[in-house]
């Protein structure tokens, strides 16, 4: 080939490269907006108050799903702040914000909205505390509920406009609500305006309504806790210096009802605190009390209040109750209000027994209680197993199938070996060797769990095939939490005690809110 010919080939190669390079693509740009999704941050649970772990993001695409950037997101929640309210998307598509959850705790729900098209919903759940939250106990007072976690927390829900919450506020909650403070607590006692509750280190602690002085000290009302002192003046060494004067109640046992509270010290002797119209605080006189007074001179196992009287089993067995009688609810037979405690004919249990326990190896539960004072009937285990209950029965609620008032101890129908007893204000509950719970009694508001609101003078075993470690009445409510440290709660839910986040009543036992 002529050195003419050659270069004339390589000419033509190089114009042809020259073409190539000045031939442009087509881009490929995303149409408008045809798709809005999310992507990532959708039913998160995090800390009332607290950021969310997770960002929320949306996404949004073409008709052809390629990626739409530059997009305009409105961002909006129904609670709390997010770091943004508008947004573009970036070359992905995408648009993210972070959430900082409102500080009381619910469902709350967050939305991206880009103009044209449907928004996307985000929901988070803002809980009490951090993590799954597992129960080792729970009391549910007049018409509100608390209970104790595994962590050593405690939680309430329900009425409030007394303070008996704790929170240190008097606004109603419906679902659990942690009280603020650095205790770590052992047992809560729920009464009808107040509530009562010790930690680890045996102090007392109530908080709520303190007419009459239902919370043990010498103050007013207070809505969040307050320790409770004994009337007893005694020389104390703090530090270097005596100091003469009331001492805080170290308490093992606590039990609280519509105006007072008892409880057993570390000696097991009974202090009672509050109204005395009726003699309920036993020690003898009428005279309501500020502060904790002590009952009598014998040692108790158990002790429980009711609306107007107290009932406790001694260290021996021995049953006593003292405080208004119109019914027969101290058990002696008679009608007539004792100020001092009267025998109660039996001998009741008081043996340490192994049922179901709390999930916490270390802090399990107590055995019983094997007696329960409820608003104006009492009931009690006895040694020999069979269970006994007297007093009011309009409603079936001493169990023995009639609507009798008994003034005397009558056994409890369809021979049932219970290893717990409860009672509220017209209702009773217990629980058998498997964990099973069973009620009687006023079932109006569903308080028996049976799935019917029929009342009955018999025991009826409770829905949903639960295995409870412990079980409490409330006034018209009952809560248990369950062996593996799950709550409910059933029955009149008017102010939100059965702390599902509603304020439905429910005849079969619902899960309290924030579990797993």
């Amino acid at each position: 080939m002529s050195a003419r010919m050659g270069w004339t080939a390589a000419a033509a190669a190089a114009l042809a490269s020259l073409a190539c390079k000045d031939t442009v693509a087509p881009l490929d740009l995303a149409g408008p907006p045809a798709t809005v999704a999310a992507a990532a941050g959708d039913h998160q649970r995090g800390v009332a108050g607290a950021p969310l772990d997770g960002a929320l993001t949306l996404a949004v695409a073409d008709a052809a799903g390629r990626p739409s950037p530059g997009v305009v997101v409105e961002w909006s929640s129904s609670g709390g702040t997010l770091s943004q309210q508008v947004d573009t998307t970036d070359a992905a598509g995408r648009s993210s914000v972070s959430w900082t959850l409102p500080p009381a705790p619910a469902i709350y729900t967050a939305t991206g909205a880009v103009a044209g098209m449907p928004p996307v919903s985000f929901t988070a759940t803002a809980q009490p505390v951090a993590g799954d939250i597992v129960f080792r106990f729970i009391d549910a007072g007049g018409y509100h509920a608390c209970g104790i976690t595994t962590t050593e927390q405690l939680l309430c829900w329900g009425y409030n406009a007394d303070g008996q919450l704790g929170l240190g506020s008097t606004g109603t909650v419906s679902s659990p609500t942690l009280i603020p403070g650095d205790y770590r607590y052992r047992r809560i006692a729920g009464g009808f305006y107040h509530s009562c509750a010790f930690t680890l280190a045996a102090d007392v602690y109530c908080w709520g309504n303190n007419s009459e002085g239902r919370l043990g000290s010498g103050t007013g009302s207070s809505a969040s806790p307050i320790p409770v002192m004994t009337a007893v003046s005694i020389d104390t060494l703090r530090g270097d210096t005596v100091v003469v004067g009331s001492v805080a109640l170290l308490v093992q046992a606590l039990s609280a009802g519509e105006a007072h509270t008892c409880g057993i010290d570390l000696v097991q002797k009974v202090w009672c605190w509050g109204r005395n119209s009726e003699g309920q605080l036993g020690r003898g006189d009428f005279t309501s009390s500020f502060a904790a007074t002590a009952v009598g001179t014998d040692l108790f196992k158990e002790v429980s209040v009711g609306g107007l009287h107290t009932c406790g089993i001694t260290t021996s067995g021995a049953g006593r109750c003292w405080g208004y009688n119109v019914a027969g609810q101290l058990g002696n037979g008679s009608t007539a209000d004792a100020a001092q405690p009267v025998a109660v004919p039996g001998s009741f249990r008081t043996d340490p027994l192994v049922i179901f326990h709390s999930p916490d190896p270390d802090f399990p539960l107590p055995p019983g209680p094997f007696v329960a004072a409820g608003y104006d009937h009492s009931c009690a285990i006895t040694a020999g197993g069979p269970t006994l209950c007297w007093g009011l029965n309009e409603y079936g609620q001493v169990g023995d199938g009639s609507t009798a008032n008994r003034t005397s101890p009558a056994s409890v129908a369809g021979g049932h070996a219970f290893e717990a007893v409860t009672a509220g204000l017209r209702h009773t509950c217990a629980l058998d060797t498997s964990g099973a719970a069973w009620c009687w009694g006023d079932n109006t508001y569903g308080e028996l769990g049976d799935a019917s609101n029929a009342s009955s003078a018999t025991p009826v075993a409770v829905g949903g095939g639960l295995v409870f470690a412990y079980l409490k009445a409330g006034e018209l409510s009952t809560c248990g939490v369950t062996s593996t440290g799950t709550a409910w709660c059933w029955g009149d839910n008017e102010y939100g005690q059965l702390g599902d986040g509603s304020t439905t009543s429910s005849n079969v036992p619902v899960k309290v809110a924030f579990q797993p």
